[in-house]
């Protein structure tokens, strides 16, 4: 699938931060699964994501770049969506199947939130919880689910909801000369929240990597 890269919502970063390891061997070790797939995941706000997942006294690697560009996630047009979406079926990384969507109001977020579960059974369970509130809702809905092909390149069986994030990392390495993806999520760890990216292993090679050494965290520096 080729599309105009130059009509894609991009982020330009020339220097981006990994906390943890650089050998693609031992991603995994400290949490087993990734946002980011099989990538380097990177970020601008190192000691946020280092409180996040837990990573203090892990090292911290700056990676520099003067052109690094990357596919702005969150503003995907539609009809690069669409064309994502198929992509993702035509390549068999993904199949269509059917989840039960919980949804409700969050008033401390001011916002509705939802869930994804298996079985009507269960979307009945949880929906049991919101008796009496008007804003929840139940409904069967269509997903992706990874076939084994996609769990082989990116190394564990991701939940549904983040399974197209994923095979766009790997629209980007294998039909892009993009760098990677950026998430440009809302900075709030204590909502275990903040913008994220990932340079896939195409990319990797022409940055350059400055081992910045052990990143603590306030409570955690050595005596």
């Amino acid at each position: 699938m080729l599309l105009n890269e130059s009509k894609f919502a991009q982020i330009k970063l020339d220097a981006v931060f990994h906390v943890g390891t650089l050998d693609a061997a031992q991603k995994g070790t400290y949490h087993r699964r990734s946002q980011e797939g099989n990538g380097l995941s990177v970020s601008l706000h190192p000691h946020e994501w280092a409180q996040i997942a837990e990573l203090g006294g892990c090292r911290l690697y700056r990676l520099e770049k003067p052109d690094g560009v990357f596919l702005d996630y969150h503003r995907i047009t539609p009809r690069l969506r669409r064309a994502l979406e198929a992509w993702t079926l035509d390549q068999g990384w993904a199949q269509l199947g059917t989840r039960w969507r919980v949804e409700w109001y969050d008033s401390e977020q001011a916002d509705r939130r939802y869930l994804l579960v298996e079985s009507q059974e269960a979307a009945q369970a949880e929906f049991g919880s919101f008796v009496g509130d008007a804003s929840a809702t139940m409904k069967p809905v269509q997903v992706f689910c990874a076939t084994a092909k996609l769990i082989e390149r990116i190394g564990f069986a991701p939940d549904p909801i983040e399974t197209l994030d994923l095979t766009t990392t790997c629209w980007v390495e294998d039909c892009t000369a993009l760098d990677g993806v950026w998430w440009e999520d809302t900075l709030s760890p204590d909502d275990l929240s903040a913008p994220r990216g990932v340079i896939n292993l195409k990319s990797l090679p022409a940055w350059t990597v400055l081992d910045q050494g052990p990143l603590y965290l306030s409570s955690e520096h050595p005596v």
